[in-house]
């Protein structure tokens, strides 16, 4: 694929495979994840700060909109086909 995200958040549409979705996903939100971690920081937070805070902000979207389940099918997907790529 492209470098490119704008190409990324283009094809993501017809992109079937989750691990692909999944890296279109970062590449679409990207910019915006780095502007937030960057905000973060410059009030004065440390990065791991900002991090733990980000972290449990997703986890807790992830449970109040009742996707749990799905989060942890597509996250174990995704570390099933990682493994198998790095098999060869």
């Amino acid at each position: 694929m492209d470098d490119d995200p704008e190409a990324w958040i283009d094809e993501s549409e017809g992109i079937v495979e989750e691990v692909d979705r999944h890296q279109a996903c970062k590449w679409a939100i990207s910019k915006e994840f780095s502007a937030m971690f960057k905000a973060g920081v410059d009030k004065g937070w440390s990065e791991a700060e900002v991090l733990a805070a980000i972290t449990d902000s997703a986890d807790i979207a992830t449970l109040g909109h009742g996707h749990a389940s799905e989060v942890e099918t597509l996250l174990n997907n995704i570390a099933r086909k990682a493994a198998e790529n790095s098999k060869g």
